[in-house]
This record gives structure tokens, C-alpha cells and sequence, in this order.
């Protein structure tokens, strides 16, 4: 039995899912841990080359559509645990991070031999905008604030505005160019979220009502309703290789799939 299950998904960036896969083997506790992609692009050529490339390095599951981030994290370890138990971790991974080092799933293997209850958020650096992405959020937003953040996605000139006034605010903002102090936080960033089996067996779910965006703070609700924590560990060191241009296009697509994930999670907790 694997005590950590990596699990990810490749939605047309077949080589960025094979590197990746890559690099994780190369953690020193390899031999315990399992990674499981769904693949999204509903193309066989890109499955079939992942097949070819990957196939005695991790499980590899097509979905039959394009399920986005969590529900394809969903499908691929719900395909995973019909042949295999409940490991205790389960990771939830962009492809397009690279752990500090090779001990880094050594080390939380170590700083939590007893597990934990629910969720553990590493140190996660963004190499492009050069600031610290973890925590996300150390307090839950409060019911105006989401309200608010929702009706901004609505309009895509509202958005521009506050994305410009944001990188500004990010450029300033002191605790986004330092590693805080490890702490219980309210919601960790989404391109790596370590959740222990406890938020599975406690009745934790990853039926997220929306389809991209706001998955972590999802998470953070149900964690909240279980009567967990999330907990920001500074040891445990990410870097996040994200490129963030948008095109015009892509970022009218992009506010719509926000507002509408904004919007469920108002009405769904709020």
C-alpha cells in the first residue's frame, strides 16, 4: 500500500505532464507513492502518447470529456482507489510546480507521522511574479467580500481594474515576499493542496458545484464543516512555474468560469 497519491490532470500539455511525472519520481521515497493522471484533452493521440511515455510510471485514466481541474483530480482517484486502499496522503497538483528538493515528500512523511486533520498547504513561490502564494487566505472572506469579488468577475472591465490595482498591491504587500510563520490558515493555494485521508474519511468530497476556480476555497468550506484546519507549513517548499499572459479572449472565458465559481460558492456557504 502507497502512503502518498499525487494526482493531476493533462488538459493538452502531454510533455509538461511527462516532466513532471518525471521529476516526482525522482523523490527519494519514490517507491511510496503512486501518481494518478486524468487525461482531459479528449484526443486519443495526446492519451496514446501519455500512455506510451508513462505507462510504467504512474496511472493514467481518459476521461471522456474535458471534466477541468477537480472533478478530473475526482475521476482519476476514484478510478485509482477500485483497485487500490485509501493512501494517507492525497496530493492535488498542478503539473507545472517542482518541489525544492528531493525530500520534500520525505519530509512530510516525517513532520506527520500520525497524519493530520484535514489539509496541509506548503510554501509555494511564484518564480514569475516572484512573491509567496501560500497563504492564500489566512482569514475566510467575509459575506460582502465574496460578494463583491463575485460581482467584479461579472464585468470584464471591473476585472481589469482590480487585476492591475492587485499587482500593485502584491508588489507592496510585505507578507507576499516573506515566508510567514507556519500557522492554521483558512484556505491554501490550489496548485498544491496535501489532503490527509482524514478529510476523506471524516466525509470530505471533491463535488465541487462549479467547474474551474475557487476549488481550494471548496475545500476550505468542507474542511470547516468537518471540523479540521488547514495548516500552512513554511518546511515543505514549492516553486510554481505559472505564466500568467492572457489573451483578450481568454480572459472574457476565464472571468465568466470565476464568476460563476464565485457565485456558487456564495449561495452554497454563504
Amino acid at each position: 500500500m502507497k502512503k502518498i497519491v499525487i494526482a493531476c490532470v493533462n488538459y493538452h500539455h502531454a510533455n509538461e505532464v511527462i516532466q513532471y511525472v518525471k521529476h516526482v519520481r525522482n523523490q527519494n521515497v519514490s517507491n511510496l507513492i503512486d501518481i494518478v493522471v486524468t487525461d482531459n484533452s479528449e484526443d486519443d493521440h495526446e492519451f496514446h502518447h501519455l500512455q506510451e511515455k508513462l505507462h510504467r510510471d504512474c496511472y493514467l485514466f481518459q476521461a471522456n470529456k474535458n471534466l477541468g481541474y477537480i472533478h478530473g483530480i475526482d475521476y482519476g482517484l476514484k478510478q485509482y482507489l477500485k483497485r487500490n486502499h485509501l493512501p494517507e496522503w492525497i496530493v492535488m497538483s498542478n503539473t507545472d510546480i517542482q518541489y525544492e528538493d528531493q525530500t520534500f515528500y520525505e519530509k512530510l512523511l516525517s513532520y506527520y507521522p500520525n497524519g493530520y486533520d484535514c489539509v496541509v498547504a506548503p510554501c509555494i513561490y511564484s518564480v514569475e511574479n516572484k512573491f509567496y502564494q501560500n497563504p492564500l487566505l489566512i482569514n475566510r472572506y467575509s459575506k460582502i467580500k465574496l460578494y463583491v469579488l463575485m460581482n467584479i468577475f461579472r464585468y470584464n472591465l471591473l476585472e481589469m481594474i482590480f487585476n492591475h490595482i492587485n499587482q500593485i498591491k502584491n508588489h507592496f504587500q510585505l507578507r507576499k515576499k516573506t515566508i510567514l510563520p507556519n500557522q492554521e490558515i483558512y484556505s491554501g493555494h490550489g496548485a498544491c493542496l496535501i489532503l490527509n485521508k482524514q478529510y476523506f474519511v471524516k466525509g470530505g468530497d471533491l463535488n465541487y458545484g462549479s467547474f474551474l476556480f475557487g476549488e481550494e476555497l471548496y475545500i476550505s468550506e468542507i474542511v470547516k464543516k468537518l471540523g479540521g484546519c488547514v495548516y500552512y507549513d513554511n518546511r515543505l517548499k514549492v516553486n510554481h512555474l505559472e505564466h500568467s499572459t492572457i489573451r483578450k479572449e481568454k480572459r472574457k472565458k476565464i472571468n465568466r468560469f470565476y464568476y460563476h465559481s464565485m457565485k456558487y460558492l456564495y449561495k452554497k456557504f454563504y
